[in-house]
This record gives C-alpha cells, sequence and structure tokens, in this order.
C-alpha cells in the first residue's frame, strides 16, 4: 500500500477558445423581434367577499348537489347558497 500515492495525480485542463471567437459581436445582427400582443381592456370583476365553508356531505347529498347544478347549469356553491337561503326564509328575522 505504500507504493500507491495518497490522491491520484492532478490532470490540468487548458481553456478552450469560445465558439464565436473569430467572429466580431458589430457584425452579427439580432434576432426581429416579435410584437406584442394587443392588450384588451376587460371590465374589473367586483371582488366577492367569500369565507371559506368546509363540512362533510353523505354521497346521496353530494349526488343531489350535482344534479341540481347540473340541472341548473349553476355552480355547486350557488345551489348550496340557495338552498341554505331557503331554509332560512322566515326562520330568521333579516
Amino acid at each position: 500500500m505504500k507504493n500507491q500515492p495518497e490522491r491520484p495525480a492532478m490532470i490540468k485542463r487548458a481553456p478552450r477558445a469560445a465558439a464565436d471567437e473569430s467572429r466580431d459581436p458589430v457584425d452579427t445582427t439580432p434576432p426581429a423581434q416579435t410584437p406584442a400582443p394587443e392588450v384588451i381592456d376587460r371590465p374589473r370583476r367586483r371582488r366577492e367577499v367569500t369565507v371559506q365553508f368546509a363540512t362533510r356531505v353523505s354521497p346521496e347529498i353530494l349526488d343531489l348537489i350535482l344534479d341540481l347544478a347540473d340541472l341548473a347549469g349553476a355552480t355547486q356553491r350557488s345551489v348550496v347558497e340557495a338552498a341554505i337561503q331557503e331554509y332560512a326564509k322566515g326562520k330568521l328575522s333579516r
């Protein structure tokens, strides 16, 4: 084991020339710029204040909500909100 060196010999690497070493940067033409897309003005949507409402429902109720949402062409959220408003009608004085 004594006849082997502790570390391998260092291999010196010579620097390589750049691929465009013989070109003058002034002689090259920059690539053509693509035109920016037109900005379309859209009316701002009013922010809707919402509160996270995480609750679990049975699979039957979820199927009912999904069927009602498909039938009315509405979102699940709007179906649940309408059902709660209908249930609370007359029970709370607001």
